[in-house]
Protein backbone atom coordinates (compact mmCIF):
# COMPACT_ATOMS: atom_id res chain seq x y z
CA UNK A 1 0.00 0.00 0.00
CA UNK A 2 1.13 3.63 -0.93
CA UNK A 3 0.25 6.99 0.59
CA UNK A 4 -0.26 10.17 -1.53
CA UNK A 5 -1.00 13.69 -0.33
CA UNK A 6 -4.09 15.48 -2.33
CA UNK A 7 -1.33 18.31 -3.04
CA UNK A 8 0.82 16.15 -4.99
CA UNK A 9 -2.23 14.72 -6.53
CA UNK A 10 -3.52 17.35 -8.16
CA UNK A 11 -0.87 19.94 -8.38
CA UNK A 12 0.04 19.45 -12.21
CA UNK A 13 -3.70 18.66 -13.03
CA UNK A 14 -5.88 21.49 -14.70
CA UNK A 15 -9.10 19.40 -13.95
CA UNK A 16 -8.34 19.09 -10.28
CA UNK A 17 -7.52 22.61 -9.91
CA UNK A 18 -10.25 24.56 -11.46
CA UNK A 19 -12.74 23.45 -9.09
CA UNK A 20 -14.75 26.58 -7.73
CA UNK A 21 -13.96 28.67 -5.05
CA UNK A 22 -16.55 28.24 -2.43
CA UNK A 23 -17.38 27.92 1.39
CA UNK A 24 -17.12 24.22 1.38
CA UNK A 25 -13.73 22.81 1.11
CA UNK A 26 -14.90 19.19 0.58
CA UNK A 27 -14.67 19.80 -3.27
CA UNK A 28 -10.76 18.95 -3.58
CA UNK A 29 -11.55 15.55 -2.01
CA UNK A 30 -14.05 14.61 -5.06
CA UNK A 31 -10.66 16.05 -7.49
CA UNK A 32 -8.20 14.66 -5.67
CA UNK A 33 -9.92 11.03 -6.17
CA UNK A 34 -10.87 11.57 -9.73
CA UNK A 35 -7.20 12.87 -11.07
CA UNK A 36 -5.07 10.28 -8.68
CA UNK A 37 -3.80 7.41 -10.83
CA UNK A 38 -4.56 4.58 -8.58
CA UNK A 39 -7.06 1.97 -9.18
CA UNK A 40 -8.50 0.30 -5.92
CA UNK A 41 -8.09 3.53 -3.36
CA UNK A 42 -8.73 4.25 0.29
CA UNK A 43 -9.56 7.63 1.21
CA UNK A 44 -8.94 9.10 4.66
CA UNK A 45 -9.10 12.60 5.71
CA UNK A 46 -6.31 13.83 6.81
CA UNK A 47 -7.49 13.97 10.37
CA UNK A 48 -8.42 10.26 9.97
CA UNK A 49 -5.81 7.92 11.27
CA UNK A 50 -6.25 4.04 11.05
CA UNK A 51 -6.08 1.67 14.18
CA UNK A 52 -3.40 -0.40 12.28
CA UNK A 53 -3.04 -1.36 8.44
CA UNK A 54 -5.95 -1.00 6.94
CA UNK A 55 -4.78 -2.42 3.56
CA UNK A 56 -7.00 -5.98 4.25
CA UNK A 57 -10.00 -4.09 3.76
CA UNK A 58 -8.93 -4.26 0.09
CA UNK A 59 -9.77 -8.46 -0.11
CA UNK A 60 -12.64 -8.17 2.21
CA UNK A 61 -15.66 -9.51 0.22
CA UNK A 62 -18.04 -6.46 0.93
CA UNK A 63 -15.12 -5.17 -1.18
CA UNK A 64 -14.43 -7.26 -3.95
CA UNK A 65 -18.37 -8.02 -4.75
CA UNK A 66 -18.91 -4.23 -4.80
CA UNK A 67 -16.10 -2.09 -6.03
CA UNK A 68 -17.15 0.49 -2.82
CA UNK A 69 -17.45 0.09 0.48
CA UNK A 70 -18.85 3.40 2.63
CA UNK A 71 -19.33 4.43 5.77
CA UNK A 72 -22.34 5.70 8.42
CA UNK A 73 -22.97 8.37 10.21
CA UNK A 74 -25.11 9.16 13.47
CA UNK A 75 -28.31 9.39 11.65
CA UNK A 76 -30.34 8.39 8.64
CA UNK A 77 -31.18 11.06 5.67
CA UNK A 78 -34.25 12.46 6.46
CA UNK A 79 -37.88 11.25 4.19
CA UNK A 80 -38.49 14.97 3.57
CA UNK A 81 -35.07 16.07 2.16
CA UNK A 82 -35.01 17.33 -1.43
CA UNK A 83 -32.33 14.86 -2.37
CA UNK A 84 -34.78 12.21 -3.18
CA UNK A 85 -36.81 13.90 -5.57
CA UNK A 86 -34.05 15.60 -7.12
CA UNK A 87 -31.93 12.49 -7.81
CA UNK A 88 -34.88 10.34 -8.93
CA UNK A 89 -34.06 7.84 -6.04
CA UNK A 90 -37.19 6.59 -4.04
CA UNK A 91 -37.09 6.57 -0.40
CA UNK A 92 -35.71 4.12 1.64
CA UNK A 93 -34.92 4.91 5.64
CA UNK A 94 -31.03 4.48 5.35
CA UNK A 95 -28.03 6.09 7.06
CA UNK A 96 -26.31 9.04 6.49
CA UNK A 97 -22.88 8.78 4.91
CA UNK A 98 -19.88 9.84 6.62
CA UNK A 99 -16.84 10.45 3.87
CA UNK A 100 -13.69 11.14 6.25
CA UNK A 101 -13.06 7.31 4.28
CA UNK A 102 -14.33 6.09 1.51
CA UNK A 103 -13.10 2.69 -0.18
CA UNK A 104 -13.44 2.27 -4.09
CA UNK A 105 -12.66 0.36 -6.96
CA UNK A 106 -12.33 3.39 -9.56
CA UNK A 107 -12.17 0.83 -12.35
CA UNK A 108 -15.85 -0.25 -11.84
CA UNK A 109 -17.41 2.59 -10.00
CA UNK A 110 -15.97 5.29 -12.48
CA UNK A 111 -19.29 6.36 -13.31
CA UNK A 112 -20.58 6.62 -10.37
CA UNK A 113 -17.68 9.11 -9.58
CA UNK A 114 -17.76 11.08 -12.55
CA UNK A 115 -21.88 11.80 -11.06
CA UNK A 116 -20.47 12.59 -7.83
CA UNK A 117 -17.71 14.90 -9.52
CA UNK A 118 -20.71 16.39 -11.29
CA UNK A 119 -22.71 17.40 -7.93
CA UNK A 120 -19.40 18.32 -6.11
CA UNK A 121 -19.07 20.73 -9.14
CA UNK A 122 -22.45 22.41 -8.41
CA UNK A 123 -22.45 22.15 -4.69
CA UNK A 124 -24.06 25.57 -4.71
CA UNK A 125 -27.30 23.66 -4.83
CA UNK A 126 -27.24 19.91 -4.55
CA UNK A 127 -24.72 20.51 -0.78
CA UNK A 128 -28.21 22.67 0.30
CA UNK A 129 -30.36 19.38 0.40
CA UNK A 130 -27.35 17.09 1.89
CA UNK A 131 -24.92 18.46 4.70
CA UNK A 132 -21.53 19.21 2.45
CA UNK A 133 -19.76 16.60 0.20
CA UNK A 134 -21.09 13.59 2.27
CA UNK A 135 -23.86 12.07 0.97
CA UNK A 136 -23.19 12.54 -2.52
CA UNK A 137 -21.13 9.30 -2.84
CA UNK A 138 -24.11 7.08 -2.21
CA UNK A 139 -26.66 8.75 -3.91
CA UNK A 140 -24.20 8.77 -6.83
CA UNK A 141 -24.01 5.32 -6.99
CA UNK A 142 -28.38 4.88 -5.66
CA UNK A 143 -29.30 6.90 -8.52
CA UNK A 144 -27.27 4.39 -11.28
CA UNK A 145 -28.22 1.86 -9.35
CA UNK A 146 -25.12 0.55 -8.89
CA UNK A 147 -23.76 -1.83 -5.78
CA UNK A 148 -21.76 -0.59 -2.91
CA UNK A 149 -21.57 -1.93 1.04
CA UNK A 150 -22.57 0.46 3.82
CA UNK A 151 -20.35 -0.93 6.98
CA UNK A 152 -23.39 -1.76 9.15
CA UNK A 153 -21.77 -0.86 12.66
CA UNK A 154 -22.67 2.58 13.86
CA UNK A 155 -19.75 4.86 14.56
CA UNK A 156 -18.38 5.00 17.84
CA UNK A 157 -16.67 8.23 19.85
CA UNK A 158 -13.15 8.09 20.93
CA UNK A 159 -12.82 10.88 24.30
CA UNK A 160 -12.38 10.97 27.85
CA UNK A 161 -13.31 10.41 31.19
CA UNK A 162 -15.11 14.41 32.55
CA UNK A 163 -12.63 14.48 35.72
CA UNK A 164 -15.58 16.33 37.69
CA UNK A 165 -18.48 13.96 36.89
CA UNK A 166 -17.28 11.12 35.82
CA UNK A 167 -19.31 11.30 32.24
CA UNK A 168 -17.68 10.41 29.16
CA UNK A 169 -16.99 13.01 26.57
CA UNK A 170 -16.44 12.46 23.30
CA UNK A 171 -14.20 14.14 20.61
CA UNK A 172 -13.83 12.20 17.77
CA UNK A 173 -15.82 9.58 15.45
CA UNK A 174 -14.47 5.85 15.51
CA UNK A 175 -15.28 4.01 12.88
CA UNK A 176 -15.86 -0.07 12.15
CA UNK A 177 -14.20 -2.16 9.58
CA UNK A 178 -16.26 -4.51 7.49
CA UNK A 179 -17.20 -7.11 10.53
CA UNK A 180 -17.65 -4.70 13.15
CA UNK A 181 -13.79 -4.11 14.70
CA UNK A 182 -12.94 -0.47 15.24
CA UNK A 183 -10.19 0.57 12.74
CA UNK A 184 -10.32 4.35 11.91
CA UNK A 185 -10.35 7.24 14.56
CA UNK A 186 -11.31 10.28 12.97
CA UNK A 187 -10.40 13.57 15.37
CA UNK A 188 -13.02 15.60 14.26
CA UNK A 189 -13.34 17.46 17.67
CA UNK A 190 -10.06 16.30 18.66
CA UNK A 191 -8.03 18.57 16.30
CA UNK A 192 -9.54 21.83 18.43
CA UNK A 193 -9.75 19.97 22.18
CA UNK A 194 -7.61 21.68 24.70
CA UNK A 195 -7.03 18.44 26.71
CA UNK A 196 -5.08 21.27 29.30
CA UNK A 197 -8.01 22.99 29.92
CA UNK A 198 -9.96 19.87 31.57
CA UNK A 199 -6.77 18.23 33.46
CA UNK A 200 -6.69 15.67 31.30
CA UNK A 201 -4.42 13.15 30.99
CA UNK A 202 -4.63 12.02 27.30
CA UNK A 203 -6.59 13.04 24.38
CA UNK A 204 -8.28 9.43 24.15
CA UNK A 205 -8.57 7.01 27.09
CA UNK A 206 -12.15 6.08 27.10
CA UNK A 207 -14.26 4.69 23.62
CA UNK A 208 -17.99 4.76 23.20
CA UNK A 209 -19.82 1.74 21.47
CA UNK A 210 -22.75 1.49 20.26
CA UNK A 211 -24.35 -2.13 19.39
CA UNK A 212 -26.55 -2.42 16.27
CA UNK A 213 -29.55 -1.24 16.10
CA UNK A 214 -33.01 -3.87 16.08
CA UNK A 215 -34.40 -1.17 13.45
CA UNK A 216 -32.12 1.95 11.98
CA UNK A 217 -32.15 4.42 14.54
CA UNK A 218 -32.64 8.18 13.84
CA UNK A 219 -29.78 9.34 15.71
CA UNK A 220 -28.86 12.94 16.28
CA UNK A 221 -25.18 14.10 16.92
CA UNK A 222 -25.03 15.94 20.32
CA UNK A 223 -22.35 18.29 21.66
CA UNK A 224 -23.08 19.16 25.01
CA UNK A 225 -20.14 21.30 25.94
CA UNK A 226 -18.30 20.57 23.18
CA UNK A 227 -18.67 17.04 23.92
CA UNK A 228 -19.64 14.40 20.89
CA UNK A 229 -22.52 12.26 21.51
CA UNK A 230 -25.07 10.48 20.20
CA UNK A 231 -28.81 10.75 21.04
CA UNK A 232 -31.41 7.77 19.74
CA UNK A 233 -34.49 9.62 18.93
CA UNK A 234 -35.79 6.27 18.12
CA UNK A 235 -38.62 4.62 20.01
CA UNK A 236 -37.86 1.37 19.68
CA UNK A 237 -34.33 0.56 18.21
CA UNK A 238 -32.99 -1.54 20.87
CA UNK A 239 -29.87 0.78 21.48
CA UNK A 240 -27.04 -0.17 23.99
CA UNK A 241 -24.14 1.45 24.50
CA UNK A 242 -20.95 0.50 26.34
CA UNK A 243 -17.55 2.39 27.53
CA UNK A 244 -14.36 0.94 27.28
CA UNK A 245 -10.87 1.89 27.72
CA UNK A 246 -9.51 3.39 24.20
CA UNK A 247 -5.95 1.33 24.54
CA UNK A 248 -7.96 -1.85 25.54
CA UNK A 249 -9.13 -1.60 21.62
CA UNK A 250 -6.37 0.88 19.80
CA UNK A 251 -3.12 1.01 22.23
CA UNK A 252 -1.71 4.42 22.18
CA UNK A 253 -2.35 6.55 19.47
CA UNK A 254 -1.49 9.96 21.12
CA UNK A 255 1.93 10.17 19.48
CA UNK A 256 -0.07 10.34 16.24
CA UNK A 257 -2.51 13.18 17.63
CA UNK A 258 0.64 15.46 18.55
CA UNK A 259 2.16 14.23 14.76
CA UNK A 260 -1.19 15.52 13.29
CA UNK A 261 -0.80 19.02 15.47
CA UNK A 262 2.78 19.34 14.29
CA UNK A 263 2.30 19.25 10.83
CA UNK A 264 -0.77 21.24 10.67
CA UNK A 265 1.40 23.50 8.15
CA UNK A 266 1.93 21.45 5.72
CA UNK A 267 0.19 20.93 2.03
CA UNK A 268 -1.55 18.33 3.40
CA UNK A 269 -4.29 20.42 5.05
CA UNK A 270 -8.14 20.93 4.67
CA UNK A 271 -9.32 17.83 5.51
CA UNK A 272 -7.15 15.72 2.82
CA UNK A 273 -4.76 13.08 2.73
CA UNK A 274 -4.88 9.79 0.74
CA UNK A 275 -4.00 6.18 1.63
CA UNK A 276 -3.85 4.57 -1.61
CA UNK A 277 -3.39 0.87 -3.06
Amino acid sequence: MRCAARSTLCSHSETCTSAPSTPWSTHNKLMAILCSNFSDLLYLDEDNMPGRDPSYLFSTPEFRSTGAVFWPDMYSIAPESSIWRVMGVPYVERWAQESGQLLVDKSRTWRQLLLAGFLNQRQDFYYTMVNGDKDIFQFSWLATRAPFHMVSWPPAFAGVIMPDSGEFCGNSFVQHDTVGLPLFVHAVGAKDFHADEYRFRTQWEALKLYSPAVSLPQQAQREDGGCLDAVDTHPHAGRRSEVVAFPAVFGNMEPLLKSLRRNATLPCTNHFCFATH
